[in-house]
């Protein structure tokens, strides 16, 4: 029993890291008006680099803590990348400079990069077939329900004091508190750090950034589709950016059932709910379908990250898996950073009209991508991780 207790808090302090994983620029987008105020004069980049700037240091960190996890001590990184963060988010509420609120928000960023490997990498130190995959499921139910309370919080806060939006981080105490006294984590290894030979490891990178940039489509253009078809502002922007949060919370812990249930078919029917996901929000004329397309959007990403993540760790050794997913999450963060490059140029060529023709084009290449994978499923899900799955079962 005493043994269970402590597995099961094990579990929990693995998981809690992951808290910080999609919410670290986003979080205090709403309160972005309420700074611009605070600080009259400021220059419009200025305050999209609050957004933005954490991405600057969180790959080049993720690859450093992916790199020497191992030989640091991920325990000891969990403690100090969550310090950061806590320090860094907290602090930049506090100063009346914007420039070093940038600065700030430039460490939290480091602090991210630092923690955005160790979730999986601890998973799968310490669990193997079914429970790795359920816990895998929960890496990204955890983080969804980050980003929707975080956002949730920070509109709340915004309307009393924009200095109180960054109060959401101060979810990251009970984290913290968890690091030091829950979590375990394997011995340093000083030997030579071993790099990812498998050809998982580029394949899913380079298949987690296509998805990147076709999922980015979401944030970067929700709001001006809003706008743009006379159905309200902030609010039912907000309203419909949590939905995808919802739907991975659903998924994620939902995803050992749909994957026993549906076998090899589970990447596709994700992408298959991506693609109707994004076409009832191309055509949406009322809010409630574009609503329920955004929840079909978070159905399909709590389907196809943990497969892709569960894929990932299986494939690799425990030494490897830290390198293996921080070059992975680089890769998605540099999805995130081409989204908007890549969607600009298609309507300045005239490929693409407007935002509803820019969602129909990603149904219509999700729905592609769905019958491909559906057709070739040893493409992207091999054998060999098939059986692993199944056997455990």
């Amino acid at each position: 029993m005493q043994q269970a207790v402590k597995d099961r808090k094990l579990a929990i302090a693995i998981l809690s890291l992951a808290v910080s994983t999609f919410v670290t620029g986003a979080a205090i987008a709403p309160g972005l008006g309420e700074i611009q105020a605070a600080f009259p004069g400021t220059k419009d980049l200025y305050l999209q680099m609050l957004v933005s700037l954490p991405a600057m240091a969180l790959v080049p960190a993720s690859l450093w803590a992916g790199f020497f996890a191992g030989r640091i001590g991920k325990k000891k990184l969990a403690i100090w990348g969550t310090v950061i963060y806590l320090i860094s988010g907290v602090g930049a509420g506090l100063v009346n400079s914007i420039e070093v609120m940038l600065f700030f928000r430039l460490m939290i960023g480091l602090g991210a990069g630092i923690l955005l490997p160790l979730p999986l990498s601890l998973i799968s130190d310490f669990y193997t077939g079914k429970d790795r995959a359920i816990l895998t499921g929960y890496v990204t139910g955890v983080a969804s329900l980050g980003g929707t309370f975080m956002t949730v919080a920070a509109g709340l806060l915004a309307s009393v004091h924009w200095r109180l939006v960054f109060l959401v981080y101060l979810i990251m105490v009970p984290v913290l508190f968890m690091s030091i006294y829950w979590l375990k984590a394997p011995e340093p290894n000083r030997d030579k750090v071993r790099l990812p030979r498998k050809k998982e490891v580029p394949i899913v990178a380079f298949y987690c950034f296509a998805l990147t940039v076709m999922l980015f489509s979401l944030p970067i253009y929700m709001a001006v589709h809003i706008r743009d078809l006379g159905m309200g502002g902030s609010f039912a922007t907000s309203m419909v950016l949590i939905m995808p949060n919802l739907g991975g919370v659903i998924m994620g812990s939902l995803f050992v059932p749909a994957r026993i249930r549906c076998g090899r078919q589970t990447g596709p029917l994700g992408l298959l709910a991506l693609a109707v996901g994004f076409y009832l929000m191309s055509i949406g004329g009322q809010l409630y379908v574009i609503v329920l397309g955004a929840l079909l959007f978070g159905l399909g990403v709590g389907i196809i990250n943990p497969i892709n993540y569960f894929r990932l760790v299986s494939a690799v050794t425990s030494e490897e898996a830290p390198i293996s997913v921080a070059v992975t999450n680089a890769f998605m963060s540099l999805g995130q950073f081409v989204a908007p490059l890549c969607y600009g140029g298609l309507r300045a060529t005239g490929i693409l009209s407007d935002v509803s023709s820019v969602f129909g084009f990603n149904a219509m290449l999700a729905l592609g991508l769905a019958a491909f994978f559906a057709v070739k499923r040893k493409f992207f899900t091999d054998e060999n991780y098939c059986c692993e799955f199944n056997e455990e079962m």
